[in-house]
């Protein structure tokens, strides 16, 4: 057959074109795919956890829960009620989860990216500012235009496998690098060593600095050497007296699964020590006293079966397995490696869990450890499933005995309460009174009606009255402009609550930090001869009447209803966790590395 003229005619391409063309396509496509990894990577994860029917944590991307889409700063806030005390000068800030990126999918509560929000008081004025923190990850994802790492809010069933799967994939291939940490810096804050640190339990602590007129900016990662290998707690205790800060970190990849250490005054890691545990937990908080790093082992388990066999969050609440407090000298040699040697104590009842500590401490006469926390009996991490009514947390005293191993616990109030502070004074020591956050204990998303005061002196109510109930009644409300407070229902004899602080209805706050008034005196004499309850309680609220937030004051002495001072903010200030007090020396002592 002859060819047919009218076909365009292709010239023959030798073959050693081809044998030289096919590995460099090959090798050009290798390289567009590897340049192009982190935009495939992002695409594959969004494509992942968009699978299936399952959008966990809607209500925490709505409401006061919802994130704000910029950072401000504004000067010169009114003060809508009261007056801002004398001396009170400072910065309170405080710190949560605000998602850079709008979640793609599910989210959890606990994921969002550090942000900052801060009040600076100086000369009887306020200032406003809120700022992320440039974490690791967070400029990592706003490099790439969206979520590199995995977020707990996505972890169910197989898809959470998958995307676990995924993040070993891209870290293997570049597309995410951790050696620098994957925290957010979105959990809580403390002030030592002349910094200001924002934690989260995933990561080592981010140094920040607070300019003088309240500006916010990240410093960078803490660096520590290398023989500490792991996380950072979001809840480090800074014992007033050394200054030094007690922490640990916990791991679920092998032992030790805890490690402890100790800072001193300078930001020195002074001591560290490696403690095996016979399963891993999740160990959010911890406390310390005089001469012990206290371990809360409590059967809170990380569980990846359960996240792929159940399709629900790897981490699972054994109440069949026992809760454990561990006794470690402080003065106990280093062994990074682990051996460290560790008083356990086993409580008696099933597995319980407590987030939040109180403080600890040994008594004089007797050498025993009193230790107090926010105990839960029930706790899903599936906020989704959350029922209030069941997860209810209640101030618990633990009794150890180092001399004879015996153990023992008491339950002090009936009030439903968490996010516990005392005066900074006495971490670590002796202490009669802690302030607690009071929740609502109806609906399925975590509502902070108003601020409890706490004697840890109380004997606790009797037996019969410890019902997993609220005390609350109907009284007559006594309501002040967002802040007020209403009567309460009498409480068991021997209730651990002394006083109450109630917001109006549809005003809902969160931790309120406590501020020494001595620590703003510069007579030593006069602080000195102060009452151990005297001072302020600091707190942001909402209003969602009004969709408005402010900063309140309170007598955190009298427990009074009405603020002290109470401070329009320039934007709604979305709920958080946790936060502190700057004093004005510790703001002109700030240095300005990590």
């Amino acid at each position: 057959m002859s060819s047919d003229s009218s076909l365009p005619q292709f010239p023959t391409i030798p073959r050693t074109v081809l044998y030289y063309a096919a590995p460099i396509a090959c090798a050009a496509t290798t390289a567009l795919l590897f340049t192009a990894r982190k935009d495939i990577i992002t695409w594959v994860y969004n494509a992942i956890a968009k699978s299936g029917t399952k959008k966990a944590g809607k209500a925490y991307l709505s409401g006061n829960f919802g994130p704000v889409p910029d950072e401000l700063f504004a000067e010169d806030l009114t003060v809508v009620e009261g007056k801002l005390p004398t001396g009170l000068e400072g910065f309170y800030v405080r710190v949560g989860p605000n998602p850079f990126f709008k979640p793609v999918a599910g989210y959890h509560w606990f994921d969002g990216d550090g942000m900052l929000h801060g009040v600076r008081l100086k000369g009887g004025k306020a200032s406003y500012a809120n700022k992320y923190v440039d974490t690791e990850r967070l400029l990592q994802e706003r490099a790439a235009g969206g979520p590199l790492f995995p977020r707990l809010g996505d972890l169910f069933g197989g898809k959470g496998l998958a995307l676990m799967l995924l993040h070993r994939l891209s870290k293997a291939l570049g597309a995410v690098k951790t050696n620098n940490g994957t925290g957010t810096a979105n959990t809580a804050l403390v002030f030592h060593a002349k910094r200001l640190l924002a934690l989260n339990e995933g990561d080592l602590p981010y140094g920040v600095k607070v300019l003088c007129n309240g500006l916010i900016d990240t410093l960078g990662r803490m660096q520590l050497p290398r023989s500490w290998r792991g996380p950072f707690t979001a809840h480090p205790k800074l014992d007033p007296v050394t200054g030094e800060l007690i922490f640990l970190g916990y791991s679920f990849s092998g032992q030790p699964y805890v490690s402890a250490g100790v800072l001193d005054e300078h930001g020195n890691l002074a001591r560290q020590w490696g403690v095996e545990l016979p399963w891993p937990v999740m160990m959010h908080d911890m406390v310390a006293t005089e001469h012990y790093v206290v371990l809360m082992h409590l059967p809170l388990c990380f569980d990846p079966e359960s996240m792929v066999k159940d399709k629900t969050l790897p981490f699972r609440m054994r109440t069949d397995l026992p809760s454990r407090i561990g006794l470690l000298r402080r003065d106990a040699p280093s062994c990074p490696a682990g051996g460290a040697p560790v008083q356990w104590f086993e409580l008696p009842g099933p597995g319980f869990m407590a987030f939040h500590m109180v403080n600890a401490w040994e008594d004089p006469k007797t050498g025993d450890v009193k230790v107090y926390a926010c105990q839960q009996d029930f706790v899903n991490l599936d906020l989704d499933k959350v029922d209030c009514s069941k997860e209810l947390a209640h101030l618990t005293e633990y009794t150890l005995s180092p001399a004879t191993g015996a153990s023992s616990l008491r339950r002090l109030s009936t009030v439903v309460g968490d996010f516990p502070v005392v005066h900074p004074g006495h971490v670590t020591r002796p202490c009669r009174w802690a302030w607690v956050a009071t929740m609502d204990t109806a609906g399925s998303t975590p509502s902070f009606t108003g601020i409890a005061k706490m004697d840890l002196t109380a004997p606790g109510p009797a037996a019969s009255s410890t019902a997993n109930t609220p005390a609350t009644s109907p009284a007559k409300d006594q309501h002040h402009h967002n802040g007020g407070g209403k009567g309460e229902a009498a409480l068991p004899k021997g209730d651990a609550c002394v006083g109450r602080i109630t917001y109006p209805p549809g005003v809902f706050g969160g931790e309120a930090v406590f501020v020494p008034r001595a620590s703003t005196l510069t007579d030593a004499k006069a602080s000195a001869k102060l009452a151990e309850d005297d001072g302020w309680l600091t707190v942001f609220v909402y209003d969602t009447n009004t969709d408005t937030s402010y900063f309140n004051v309170y007598d955190a002495k009298t427990m009074a209803a009405k603020p002290v001072a109470s401070v329009r903010m320039p934007r709604r200030v979305p709920y958080g966790f946790h936060g502190t007090w700057v004093t004005e020396q510790q703001l002109k002592s700030q240095i300005m590395w990590v």
